[in-house]
């Protein structure tokens, strides 16, 4: 089942505008996070307006952007714990 807020909002406008579905959904996810946070919206929001729909038309007025994805990282040979390879860096 959709979110309300989610019903109107041109998911493939935005995607086309990010550079696709995974952009949008990880710009979406980190911005949300900004937001609840305490960073300040970059456009006028009403009162109890869902922040989806916030982040939605910041990306629609060209205010926010992924500079780049973040980066798979691949396990060398030769490491078996994951938390001593974290360590290494």
């Amino acid at each position: 089942m959709q979110h309300e807020a989610v019903k109107t909002i041109h998911t493939d406008k935005l995607a086309d505008i990010v550079g696709g579905r995974y952009a949008l959904t990880s710009l979406v996810s980190k911005r949300i996070q900004q937001l609840r946070a305490g960073a300040e919206p970059l456009v006028e929001s009403k009162e109890n307006e869902p922040l989806i729909q916030v982040v939605c038309r910041e990306i629609e007025e060209g205010k926010i952007w992924l500079e780049k994805l973040e980066e798979v990282q691949v396990k060398p040979e030769g490491f078996d714990d994951i938390a001593e390879l974290m360590d290494m860096e």
